[in-house]
């Protein structure tokens, strides 16, 4: 019985510049949206924790999305103004490889 050997794991401290060079999504935008989520979720927990059901908490998260929404779209729009300093949005932010150099 032959065992297949294991794929070599990536070093976890030159992975995050990689990702963060390569993201799609500028910060305002992504930014916004991480936003989003982390309201969406503490707003399920709330309705839970107060046992709101039914149309109350229905009605809830349609808001809480429509607002959502609507400050992605609004940091899309402000990006493609240029209403953004771009120095600061493509800032290089200290990374795991940086720091250790120190």
């Amino acid at each position: 019985m032959t065992s297949t050997p294991l794929p070599e794991q990536p070093d976890p401290t030159g992975a995050a510049p990689v990702v963060v060079a390569s993201s799609p999504a500028p910060a305002p935008v992504l930014g916004t949206g991480i936003g989003g989520n982390i309201v969406l979720t503490n707003t399920r927990t709330i309705l839970r924790s107060l046992d709101v059901t039914g149309w109350a908490s229905t009605t809830i998260y349609l808001v809480v999305v429509g607002v959502w929404a609507a400050a992605v779209a609004i940091a899309f729009a402000k990006l493609r103004n240029g209403e953004f300093d771009r120095a600061a949005v493509d800032e290089e932010a200290p990374t795991a490889s940086t720091e250790a150099g120190r």
